[in-house]
């Protein structure tokens, strides 16, 4: 485990806000915490990204557009 824990980092902040408007869009944020959703998800191999955790690879600008287009299929279930 990486143990990606940057809430102040902006690559986060940017996931973060993509997060809360998936979880916005397809139900209610009541009782939800985008923060440890995210900073679980991020750091669990993930098998869209060949079983790398997304924390691996948002470093990258490439890697980075990964990680935000698996988060963004997951509003659809159209993962890749």
């Amino acid at each position: 485990m990486l143990n990606f824990r940057p809430p102040q980092d902006s690559k986060f902040v940017a996931l973060r806000a993509e997060l809360v408007r998936i979880v916005s869009e397809s139900g209610t944020l009541e009782g939800f915490d985008p923060d440890a959703w995210l900073l679980q998800w991020l750091n669990s191999p993930n098998p869209a990204l060949g079983n790398r955790p997304p924390a691996a690879l948002v470093g990258s600008p490439d890697g980075f557009q990964d990680v935000l287009a698996v988060l963004r299929s997951m509003q659809s279930a159209a993962y890749r």
